[in-house]
């Protein structure tokens, strides 16, 4: 886009998620509905994130979202 900017000077929606789990949920088991990019970002972040038991979701953009994908995710709500 032609702008010349330190990249510690942007802030992206994974590193805020990332930086907000890290601060309010260190350690929690984290289910991703997102990307593989979002997923990977998260784990660079330290955030453990898992597909079972999770305690505590995080809903993202996904360019694959799926019938199926959405189904766990409300699910994995309704658990609580």
């Amino acid at each position: 886009m032609g702008i010349n900017i330190d990249e510690s000077n942007l802030l992206i929606s994974s590193h805020a998620a990332a930086d907000y789990i890290n601060t309010f949920y260190k350690d929690k088991r984290t289910y991703v509905l997102g990307t593989p990019d979002l997923t990977q970002e998260l784990i660079k972040k330290n955030i453990c994130v898992v597909e079972n038991e999770p305690e505590i979701l995080l809903a993202g953009f996904d360019t694959d979202l799926s019938y199926t994908k959405l189904t766990k995710f409300v699910n994995l709500v309704n658990k609580g």
